[in-house]
């Protein structure tokens, strides 16, 4: 008997029974989810000029020209490839499923993966997927420099999981094993985060 292991490229596991054959081990789409997850908020601290806070703006003062600072190449480059990576599987995943695309939006592209990580993660493109997402991750964290925080919200409050819950894109939060709620139920989530505690 013959088993396929995970098509992600250095990963040896086997998917598990219940998997499809092919598809990427709970390991690999656990990876695959949070990089989908934190895409979005490096695409975001991306645009940042390099060296601006937040904080209040200076006032002008008179006869100086206050232009502001540019983005970096490497962040500019890296937010182009970002949502082209992210728009070419939302496109895989719209046509192999016959449903419209989202906006080209890294957000809203990367929920509409998000959503559809089950039937991706099966895909015989599923391994040039993980590798894409992970590269694009991998590249984006580098130009952003210093770690752009994803907010912990707590641990996954579904019965028998062991995950992280997490923001997501579109005001949703969720762990890697794939459990969502919606933003109308956020404070349920809160209250049984508050009792898990």
């Amino acid at each position: 008997m013959t088993t396929c292991r995970c098509p992600a490229p250095e990963c040896e596991k086997v998917p598990s029974p219940g998997g499809r054959v092919g598809g990427l081990c709970e390991g690999c789409r656990g990876k695959a989810a949070r990089a989908l997850i934190e895409l979005p908020t490096l695409y975001e601290a991306l645009a940042m000029p390099p060296g601006r806070s937040c904080g209040p703006r200076r006032e002008r003062v008179s006869g100086s020209r206050s232009r502001p600072a540019p983005m970096a190449a490497a962040a500019v480059e890296s937010r182009g490839e970002t949502l082209a990576v992210l728009a070419s599987w939302s496109g895989v995943v719209a046509e192999g499923r016959a449903e419209p695309a989202p906006p080209r939006e890294a957000g809203a592209l990367a929920a509409f993966l998000l959503r559809r990580l089950d039937w991706l993660g099966g895909h015989r493109a599923a391994g040039e997927f993980a590798a894409e997402i992970a590269g694009v991750l991998a590249r984006a964290r580098h130009a952003a420099g210093p770690a752009v925080p994803v907010a912990e919200l707590g641990p996954c409050v579904h019965p028998g999981c062991s995950g992280v819950l997490l923001p997501l894109p579109g005001g949703e939060a969720g762990c890697a094993a794939g459990h969502r709620w919606q933003p109308a139920q956020l404070l349920l989530l809160a209250h049984r985060l508050r009792l898990s505690a």
